[in-house]
């Protein structure tokens, strides 16, 4: 095990402090959570130490040894050492270098040199989850949270009966624009802790996103289950924006991202206090893995999304019997399964046959600033089944 696991904050203090004190003339970083932070590496072996400290000789920046950590003592931004070593290091070297430093709490900060790095590259992030800015103003440089909507489609008759409230984050204006996908706004709440305030921010923005919109049908708003450890205090804000609202709360689905994964008495209190308010449940990603029926059975949603990996391949044996037994259990449990990420009118085709009738994805519509409607003729496709009741597929083994 790497030596920098059982350094404590206790022993990393004075080195960080000191370093700190010692460099007054350090260049702003421009990120606040690490502005004028100066570092001590701690590698996980004295070999991994002498090469950090050959390297960072050679190329002038200067350190001092505390015990085993290596403190640099400038005159550079300590950013620059730290892009030095991600570059000058192997994988498994740079996977055994913490680096330590003193944010603005004054308290030291212990991440792995990859992950320290990358906090600073995700600086926006701390803008956007602040800025007010209205989305569509082109004036407004951001970077700022937006709401985007995917229609979730009723096959049977071609109607849409509600939106996904998707979040994107952009800066600049619309000659220079730079957006930001889920992954990135996820990857970069938890590199800086703050997970419960993101989810706790695109709630309020879809339900008030949502209610900008005079037009009918549900909203299906995600969020992290692991983010609302007390259902009571943590939707406290969602609550409250809901009210403000003025929309009926039936009209919002909020939906668990990832519910298979985690606690199934926590999600059923989540889901108790969502529905005291006369708002519906969700559960995504649901398949036959982590208890997925039996989590089912027990919360009863009102809906269930079905997983990715199971829309990857519908006409394989493995992935029809799944989506058959989640659509018969759902069947009884009163839940309605929607399938996501329908791309062509063959897997529309292939869900019907296996009991799904709502949908969403790119064959019905791309995520868009405003609710919109499916751009395929599904009365066609419908037709077409009606006139061969006995079509059935042939799956693959």
């Amino acid at each position: 095990m790497p030596k920098w696991n059982k350094i404590t904050a206790k022993e990393i203090a004075p080195c960080v402090r000191f370093v700190y004190q010692y460099m007054s003339s350090i260049s702003n970083s421009g990120d606040e959570s690490l502005a004028g932070a100066s570092i001590c590496l701690i590698p996980g072996t004295s070999e991994l130490r002498n090469l950090l400290a050959g390297t960072l000789a050679e190329h002038n920046l200067f350190f001092e040894r505390r015990g085993g950590m290596l403190a640099l003592v400038g005159p550079k931004d300590p950013a620059e050492a730290v892009e030095l070593l991600r570059h000058s290091l192997k994988d498994a070297d740079r996977s055994n270098v913490m680096v330590a430093s003193i944010g603005t709490s004054g308290f030291p900060e212990q991440r792995s040199l990859d992950d320290w790095w990358r906090i600073r590259e995700t600086a926006w992030f701390e803008h956007a989850i602040t800025n007010p800015f209205e989305p569509g103003d082109p004036e407004s440089r951001g970077p700022a949270f937006s709401i985007w909507f995917q229609p979730v489609v009723d096959t049977s008759n071609n109607r849409v009966f509600g939106h996904e409230c998707l979040t994107r984050a952009h800066s600049g204006t619309r000659e220079t624009p730079r957006r930001y996908s889920a992954a990135e706004i996820l990857d970069a709440a938890w590199l800086r802790r703050r997970e419960r305030d993101l989810d706790n921010k695109l709630r309020q923005l879809a339900i008030s996103a949502a209610a900008r919109w005079s037009g009918a049908g549900n909203f299906f708003i995600n969020f992290l289950p692991h983010t609302v450890f007390e259902p009571g205090i943590c939707l406290a804000d969602t609550l409250a924006a809901l009210k403000h609202s003025l929309l009926p709360p039936r009209r919002f689905v909020f939906e668990a991202v990832h519910g298979a994964g985690n606690d199934h008495g926590h999600l059923a209190s989540i889901a108790a206090t969502l529905r005291e308010r006369g708002c519906q449940f969700s559960l995504d990603d649901l398949s036959l893995a982590n208890g997925g029926l039996r989590l089912l059975r027990e919360l009863k949603p009102d809906y269930v999304k079905l997983a990715s990996t199971l829309m990857g391949d519908v006409e394989s044996s493995v992935c029809a019997y799944a989506i058959r037994r989640i659509v018969e259990e759902a069947d009884l449990c009163g839940t309605r399964v929607v399938a996501k990420n329908v791309e062509d009118a063959r897997t529309v085709e292939n869900l019907w046959l296996l009991g799904v009738r709502f949908m969403q994805g790119y064959f019905f519509g791309r995520p868009a600033p405003t609710p919109v409607q499916p751009k395929q003729d599904l009365l066609k496709l419908s037709q077409a089944l009606e006139d061969q009741p006995t079509l059935a597929l042939n799956y693959r083994n």
